[in-house]
């Protein structure tokens, strides 16, 4: 069972790192901007950060559970790729947030890019579909 799941094992290792990078940015603003736990209001620079933080946090169950289901059920390569673009869009969030809260929204839109190819790799694959064109196995609408 490990050595199937391996490349969804690493990227959840290197997810965690991302999570734990960002958790230490926070307590670096807190120094910087002298806001001493566990307040979590002060300068609106470190604000941005917290929240930027927070936000990563509240979707990272979803994107674990996402990664490990896509990978069991689907294709775990597959997964993985999206998974790497998921990562690389959060931290693009993460640092756009933290500089200014109308840059949080990547402009090279890789998430919806990622979420074009996936659809498009399951009407390829011949997913099976609703009379409505939604995928039978995961509820995305393919068509």
């Amino acid at each position: 069972m490990a050595g199937n799941s391996i490349l969804l094992a690493a990227l959840s290792v290197l997810s965690a790192c991302q999570q734990s990078y960002f958790a230490m940015q926070v307590g670096k603003a807190r120094l910087k901007y002298k806001v001493m736990p566990p307040s979590v209001s002060g300068s609106p620079d470190f604000e941005r950060i917290f929240r930027a933080q927070q936000n990563c946090v509240e979707f990272y169950p979803i994107f674990i559970i996402t990664l490990w289901m896509a990978g069991w059920y689907f294709n775990q390569v597959f997964a993985t790729c999206l998974g790497l673009v998921y990562i690389y869009s959060r931290h693009q969030y993460f640092w756009g947030y933290a500089e200014a809260a109308k840059k949080r929204l990547p402009k090279d839109k890789s998430f919806i890019s990622s979420w074009t190819v996936c659809k498009d790799q399951l009407r390829q694959a011949g997913a099976e579909q609703d009379p409505q064109g939604v995928c039978l196995h995961c509820c995305v609408k393919i068509r």
